[in-house]
């Protein structure tokens, strides 16, 4: 234990977890933007998931003794999330992306919002998603839904249809992560998204409903995933079919998805997708 944790509550310490891999020209952003918080009692456990493109020597030159790097082979985001879990040494773990910047103050807002509401399992905030020339996106969640039905069993029957929860918003309590196994790693896509739903499920989770994150769009995008994207999609509205038709979802959400797939010329492939898993859950 060092001088400042023996100084301080370790209740008081967060674990945040960064994921890369080949994102040399981002990571150094993202990692100011962790090292540089107001709150200052973290450690930052960056994952190398088999980089090649000279991360171990930019990681080489940071001297600040919070940063711990470790680097495997190449096994996707959600397993590098789950490895940093794994080796924080804190109850309290967040995430953030390799190409996303954090706002100063991001930890201590949203542990300010967590200490009014201590059986909170997860505190999440809101993120701008920037454009590769820079211009603004669009602000999740949007404008138009209340702050008050961004948490609790609102926000749950909101994620049921549209997530409003991104990987690099989440501060959340270590043992809940464990209870819910983590991010799938199985998955093509979204895992943050199947994170999120199974943790909404059993557990409460609170939003600190200002912009603290700005997440820029590069390489991973939608458009270079579609069939994992109609997969997992596909998949979780047959796993949580009984929560959307309970709450007047379930037709919501299957014209959204077929609307979409309308765009990339899939929509029949989709549809009888959703239909097999449909019958194989109700089977």
């Amino acid at each position: 234990m060092t001088d400042r944790e023996n100084q301080k509550s370790k209740s008081d310490f967060v674990s945040v977890i960064i994921p890369t891999y080949n994102r040399i020209k981002t990571l150094p952003a993202a990692v100011e933007s962790v090292l540089n918080q107001t709150h200052k009692d973290i450690e930052l456990i960056i994952v190398d998931d088999g980089s090649e493109d000279g991360t171990d020597k930019y990681m080489a030159s940071i001297e600040d003794e919070r940063v711990v790097y470790l680097k495997g082979e190449h096994k996707g985001a959600g397993a590098a999330r789950n490895t940093g879990a794994e080796n924080a040494r804190y109850d309290l773990i967040a995430f953030c992306d390799s190409d996303c910047e954090w706002y100063p103050q991001k930890l201590e807002k949203q542990l300010a919002v967590l200490t009014q509401y201590p059986d909170a399992a997860m505190v999440y905030c809101r993120f701008r998603s920037i454009n590769p020339d820079g211009t603004e996106d669009m602000v999740i969640p949007i404008d138009s839904i209340p702050e008050e039905e961004c948490s609790g069993n609102y926000l749950y029957q909101h994620l049921l249809v549209h997530n409003l929860v991104s990987t690099q918003t989440m501060l959340l309590r270590k043992d809940i992560f464990v209870s819910v196994k983590g991010f799938d790693d199985s998955l093509p896509a979204l895992e943050d998204y199947e994170l999120a739903l199974k943790v909404a499920e059993r557990f409460d989770i609170r939003c600190c409903h200002e912009i603290l994150v700005d997440d820029y769009v590069t390489e991973g995008s939608l458009s270079s995933n579609v069939p994992g994207y109609f997969t997992v999609r596909c998949m979780l509205v047959a796993r949580y079919v009984t929560e959307l038709k309970k709450y007047g979802s379930f037709e919501t959400i299957v014209n959204y998805l077929l609307e979409r797939a309308c765009r990339y010329g899939i929509q029949q492939q989709v549809a009888e997708m959703l239909m097999r898993m449909l019958r194989r859950r109700s089977g």
